[in-house]
């Protein structure tokens, strides 16, 4: 039944109690969920839990719903984000039901007399459309995979597959390349995805005592992968990537169907019309281990169009840390329509800096605006991944450039998105 007008307005009414007091509905609502339903720690990132990043996203993303609930459908880009990463979880319509009752019980705790039973009440039916849509469009994608036979004979229970290592690969001193192939998997070719996409990978963590599910970008172009299995690239930073490294050929791991809303050619969220889009230009700004869905992009479009103009910007620790060197510099040297260029915020004395290279954090104006940022042609699309931190700068300074958003599209390793 949908939302009346007065338990819109109770719900607009209850956002600055929600904005100073939402990230303590959400630790209670985690805490307490997790508690008494052991169950679901495997489907959350503890890690996120416990530096509390994880509460902080539901809060911004409650705070949102309420500033919107007079025209949700604004807030639809961010949900369509949530949809694929529940899916790839494997997430379920039971598991909606409760947490709701979790949510709406942490909300009566810490709000107490301002929680009315009628703004629970409005809460609780905003609450139950949000998830009736979500479950809807998380059961076409779950048909997806299904259509895809990706949970056929072999799968392991859920929405994941087992599968094998077939190759492993150190590109740098904290980074791995692992491709994967499911076992009794009888075609020719994978099914394939977008230049952009992800596959949630799930493991057993002994040290904790349970499996833990994280998400991991596809680091090589579908027109490839398909043939010889998905690769990930995960850098050595938490409980997981730990266990993946520590993963020989033979090994086999649980993998989820690839998803994401992140990815190249994407026509539902670009305003540019076909044609346009061919020929616009690209600008891929990276920091870090960001760099794998660029690599997967860069490749995948140089592959459709060997002529398009297109920059990868990036910014590392160091000279050694940077991944796929020599295959980048190859593909530069293939495509003449290819800049590269590199920040490097902290390299050693004994590390060379090549001409391509600057020194210290990511500066627009260190950029050629028209070679490298291509900020000159009002079709250039600009592609964004990275931490928050920089994500967000990166993005106020192309606004501040004059580009619009619906020209940049962003992915944030971790929870939340960027705000810029």
């Amino acid at each position: 039944m949908p939302l009346t007008t007065d338990q819109k307005t109770l719900i607009t009414s209850s956002l600055p109690a929600l904005q100073e007091h939402g990230a303590t509905v959400t630790t209670s609502f985690y805490t307490t969920l997790l508690s008494e339903n052991p169950s679901l720690r495997s489907t959350f990132n503890l890690t996120h839990q416990r530096t509390a990043s994880q509460p902080f996203a539901l809060a911004s993303v409650l705070a949102a719903y309420a500033r919107h609930i007079t025209d949700p459908s604004v807030l639809g880009p961010a949900v369509e984000a949530i949809n694929h990463r529940h899916v790839s979880l494997g997430v379920t319509a039971e598991q909606y039901s409760v947490v709701g009752t979790y949510l709406l019980r942490a909300m009566s705790e810490v709000l107490g007399q301002a929680f009315t039973e009628d703004l629970k009440g409005a809460w609780g039916a905003a609450y139950g459309d949000l998830a009736s849509g979500m479950v809807k469009a998380e059961e076409e994608l779950y048909t997806i995979a299904e259509r895809e036979k990706w949970e056929g004979s072999g799968a392991a229970e859920g929405h994941f597959r087992k599968c094998k290592v077939v190759e492993k690969v150190v590109e740098a001193d904290d980074v791995v390349s692992l491709r994967f192939w499911p076992v009794g998997w009888e075609a020719a070719q994978l099914p394939s995805y977008k230049a952009g996409q992800y596959i949630s990978v799930r493991v057993q963590v002994k040290r904790e005592g349970l499996e833990q599910i994280r998400q991991y970008t596809l680091s090589d172009a579908p027109e490839s992968a398909t043939n010889i299995g998905y690769r990930i690239t995960p850098k050595k930073i938490g409980m997981v990537s730990e266990v993946l490294h520590g993963l020989d050929v033979g090994d086999e791991v649980d993998i989820s169907f690839p998803r994401g809303v992140f990815f190249y050619q994407d026509e539902d969220r670009v305003v540019l019309d076909r044609r346009d889009q061919d020929a616009a230009p690209l600008v891929l700004i990276s920091a870090g281990i960001g760099l794998t869905p660029m690599l997967s992009i860069m490749t995948s479009a140089l592959s459709s169009s060997e002529t398009r103009k297109m920059s990868w910007i990036h910014s590392s620790r160091s000279w050694t840390r940077r991944p796929f060197e020599g295959g980048l510099h190859a593909l530069a040297m293939q495509h003449s329509g290819l800049t590269m260029k590199t920040f490097v915020t902290g390299s050693r004395q004994d590390e060379k800096i090549s001409g391509g290279d600057f020194e210290g954090r990511f500066d627009l104006n260190k950029l050629d605006r028209s070679i490298d940022l291509h900020l000159d042609d009002d079709r250039t699309l600009y592609y964004l991944c990275g931490p928050q931190g920089f994500m967000e700068s990166v993005g106020k300074m192309l606004k501040h450039e004059g580009v619009p958003g619906e020209r940049i599209k962003a992915e944030m390793f971790g929870v939340g998105s960027p705000s810029f």
